[in-house]
């Protein structure tokens, strides 16, 4: 707490190297951002917004869903998980966040909704041009929330829950409320259980 009574968080950052390799590198598989979070035997597991198909990010308006990766440090490498437990969400689905509530339940919110959209099919390299973003796409400014017991899945739809993008939740382990900040505007939804309702 600072002399003016805010509470505040300072972080010593340290000069660090450019790592030799990203955490998670796949040549026919392109990814965008990430949320990585512990499990409870020391492993570490990283959602991403992935483009099917063979697509770039060009076309992550059609061809996104969540990819789930498994390492053994934070920092990678990751390795896509094996089977089923290798998306997390499928089509369509962008910009997840993974957190764990108070109650051991683990929560995935992601903007999309699922089979709203007809994925390309991309040859590489793909060619420029190709399978333009959609005129519109309001699936982008729905935030949906899947969860499950484990972070391999399998992955419950709860549906929409919040009407913006980006979202970006927090556990409140006092009380379990979960809160979301996100992108309408810049607003922030609360909830006293995890399921809802999101005001």
């Amino acid at each position: 707490v600072d002399r003016r009574g805010m509470l505040g968080v300072v972080l010593e950052l340290e000069p660090a190297a450019v790592p030799a390799s990203q955490a998670y590198w796949n040549a026919s598989l392109e990814t965008w951002g990430g949320s990585v979070i512990a499990d409870d035997a020391g492993g570490y597991h990283l959602f991403a917004a992935a483009m099917a198909g063979g697509c770039t990010l060009d076309q992550w308006a059609t061809n996104s869903f969540v990819m789930h990766g498994v390492a053994d440090r934070p920092s990678g490498p990751f390795v896509r998980a094996r089977g089923s437990a290798g998306t997390a969400v499928g089509l369509w689905a962008h910009n997840p966040q993974v957190v764990r509530h108070t109650d051991g339940t683990y929560l995935l919110f992601s903007i999309g909704k699922e089979n709203a959209t007809e994925p390309c099919a991309c040859q590489r390299p793909v060619p420029a041009g190709f399978c333009p973003r959609p005129k519109s796409y309001p699936w982008a400014d729905l935030i949906q929330l899947h969860y499950a017991k484990s972070l391999d899945g399998p992955w419950t739809s709860l549906g929409t829950v919040i009407r913006g993008s980006n979202p970006s939740p927090f556990v409140l382990n006092s009380t379990g409320e979960v809160f979301v900040a996100f992108k309408s505007g810049m607003q922030i939804a609360r909830a006293e259980h995890w399921r809802g309702p999101y005001k």
